[in-house]
């Protein structure tokens, strides 16, 4: 079998047993690996994908930017499609909709600069493809001043440059609090170093954390306690970590400090195991950014995937061979996907590491 690039831990013990799903930035396809770092498995889903999920029924749901979210079968059929100027993340919902995060420009007169602004644009399909839910970002810019008294709006023409979005899971919190409850939808404004939740009901956002805290993040993610689990990648502060976030005492009560040799002022992102361990996707360690150095070739450069224990020991550590369309970032990777052996079709079950 094909390797997808060097490992260089596995501490076979500690590790969760199972497959990693994905693509390098701006790839032009998906790989499937195991533990062992051998690819058992790819779909060529086209140029510019950067996420994707294996589905229960071993059906691949991805994203091409600005063009859509699909579903395919094992052998790459696509099965489902809604066509949208995609970017970023998507979120298959538990009664089957799809949030997708989209790109639009229009005119946002609280950070106008004569000229059309970059907003966020978040939508619901269901699998016919209708519209059923729709928010834009800008709508909650006061709210984000009410919320965050130190709020600072960024003037640029992507003003939030939203990375993220979830429909939040059942939970005790989500019992007890409103501002928590099933189906709220987090974000994360990484432009504006902000994560926050949607009351989906009535589209004002409830709850924002950030300030002085976060710098540059991606993915948070709300886990099974109501903790809310992010990457922040100090993209000025010059360290990346992984943060579990409080959200009702909006505290730090875990952090992870990403190794320097890591460090990804960029992509990224994280994922809780099931048995505990955090597999985590540092998605550009190294990289300048291109408006920086134009000529500067990262073929050297490499996205690390890495799990750590609770302890903060690292038991497994992938330094990313598969290349990308960019050659800034040709072999980093936007983020990573655990996928257990019940998601993977039979055929490739026998390969799981146990």
């Amino acid at each position: 079998m094909a390797k997808s690039g060097e490992l260089k831990i596995n501490k076979a013990d500690k590790v969760q047993p199972g497959y990693i799903l994905y693509s390098p930035y701006a790839g032009k396809g998906f790989v499937l690996i195991d533990r062992e770092a051998n690819i058992v498995h790819e779909w060529a889903t086209g140029r510019y994908t950067k996420i994707a999920e294996l589905l229960p029924n071993g059906r691949i749901l991805y994203a091409r930017m600005r063009d859509g979210v699909f579903e395919a079968d094992w052998d790459n059929n696509v099965l489902w499609s809604h066509h949208c100027r995609q970017h970023h993340d998507f979120f298959r919902k538990p009664n089957g909709n799809t949030l997708i995060v989209c790109n639009e420009f229009t005119f946002i007169d609280r950070i106008w600069r004569g000229a059309m602004d970059k907003n966020d644009r978040f939508i619901e399909v269901d699998r016919d493809g209708d519209l059923v839910w729709e928010y834009h970002l800008d709508q909650g810019i006061d709210d984000l001043f009410a919320l965050l008294p130190g709020f600072k709006l960024n003037e640029h023409e992507d003003w939030a440059h939203n990375n993220t979005i979830e429909s939040l899971p059942e939970t005790e919190l989500g019992k007890k609090d409103e501002r928590f409850r099933p189906g709220n939808v987090l974000f994360s404004g990484r432009s504006i170093h902000t994560i926050g939740i949607i009351d989906y009901d009535t589209k004002r956002i409830v709850w924002a954390f950030g300030e002085g805290e976060l710098d540059g993040q991606h993915m948070p993610t709300m886990l099974p306690s109501g903790h809310i689990l992010c990457f922040d990648n100090g993209t000025s502060r010059g360290f990346s970590r992984v943060v579990e976030i409080d959200p009702v005492s909006r505290e730090i009560v875990w952090e992870f400090r990403i190794p320097d040799y890591a460090f990804a002022r960029a992509l990224s992102g994280q994922e809780l195991l099931p048995n505990g361990n955090i597999l985590i996707c540092c998605g550009n360690p190294g990289a300048i950014p291109p408006k920086q150095d134009p000529s500067r070739e990262s073929t050297g450069l490499c996205g690390i995937l890495m799990e750590v224990t609770h302890d903060k020991e690292i038991v497994w550590e992938l330094h990313n061979g598969v290349n990308g369309l960019r050659k800034a970032y040709l072999k980093a990777v936007y983020r990573a996907a655990f996928c257990p052996a019940e998601h993977v079709t039979p055929p490739l079950r026998t390969n799981l590491l146990v």
